[in-house]
Formats: C-alpha cells, sequence, structure tokens
C-alpha cells in the first residue's frame, strides 16, 4: 500500500472514523438534552430536526448553483465578441 491508494485508505478511514464520533456525540448529547430542555422541548427539537431534515431532500442543489451563477461575471454585449 503505497502511493496513492494509502492516502485513500486514510481518507476513508478518518471520514468513517469523523462520522463515528460525530453519531457517538449526538447518543451521548440525548440525556444531557432532556434533563436541560424536558421531554416536551426534546420532543420539539427532534419534531423541527426531521422538518429541516426533509426540507433538506428538496434542495435540488439550489444552494450551490444560486450562488454559482450569481457569482459569474457579466460580459458587455459588444459587437467584436
Amino acid at each position: 500500500m503505497n502511493g496513492w491508494f494509502q492516502k485513500y485508505a486514510e481518507n476513508v478511514a478518518s471520514a468513517y472514523g469523523l462520522r463515528f464520533v460525530q453519531m457517538a456525540l449526538s447518543v451521548a448529547a440525548i440525556p444531557l438534552l432532556i434533563t436541560s430542555i424536558g421531554a416536551e422541548g426534546f420532543g420539539v427539537v427532534i419534531f423541527l430536526s426531521s422538518i429541516i431534515g426533509y426540507l433538506g431532500l428538496f434542495d435540488l442543489a439550489l444552494a450551490t448553483r444560486w450562488p454559482r451563477r450569481l457569482a459569474k461575471p457579466m460580459r458587455p454585449k459588444t459587437l467584436w465578441f
């Protein structure tokens, strides 16, 4: 394992490792959230998070498309182009 494959394997391993840490911290934060805002407040947080997640599915890449389209320089319309 040398060269590009080793770098690829390291990147994949670090991506999965960071994903695991993120999930573990999310699960560990549940009891803290429940004790601090209560069960009803936690239910509201989960409901709003799921709504935001579903709305993210309908993004259709507009979040990346529009800024790129607006940032394109506008060429002046001249006869010699």
